[in-house]
């Protein structure tokens, strides 16, 4: 199952939690029913730390829907590019360096860009080979 979007994400945290209820699984990620509804008609994007509770409550390494979330909210579209390279590069990854190792390294990666990619003081571009950060002037 991908995890494109916020929708996507309360979907399978329904079926997990078995329910259709937008408070059992606000309850569950310590949110308020309004906002996991607006995650769940696409209003607002989950956050980082929410996915990360999220990526917790599926069983699921945490990396793929921290940098999900970034790439959903993100303002421009060349960040969202941006995230969806790193979900692609960084799984591949994943499925060479383990779960754990992946993991960290998507983490390490969400967090530098997410304080990055907002202030537009700093841009990132992705490789075949790794990644390279570098100024905007």
């Amino acid at each position: 199952m991908t995890f494109d979007t916020s929708a996507a994400v309360m979907d399978a945290l329904r079926a997990k939690l078995n329910t259709r209820k937008d408070a059992d699984i606000a309850r569950a990620l310590g949110v308020t029913t309004a906002t996991a509804a607006h995650w769940r008609t696409a209003r607002s994007a989950m956050s980082p730390e929410h996915a990360m509770k999220a990526a917790a409550i599926l069983g699921l390494p945490p990396a793929e829907l921290v940098l999900g979330r970034l790439a959903e909210s993100a303002r421009s579209e060349e960040a969202r590019t941006l995230y969806r390279e790193l979900i692609t590069v960084v799984s591949r990854r994943l499925k060479r360096a383990g779960r754990h190792a992946a993991a960290l390294a998507f983490m390490m990666i969400g967090v530098t860009l997410g304080n990055i990619i907002p202030n537009q003081s700093h841009a990132a571009s992705v490789s075949p080979t790794g990644y390279t950060l570098y100024e905007v002037a």
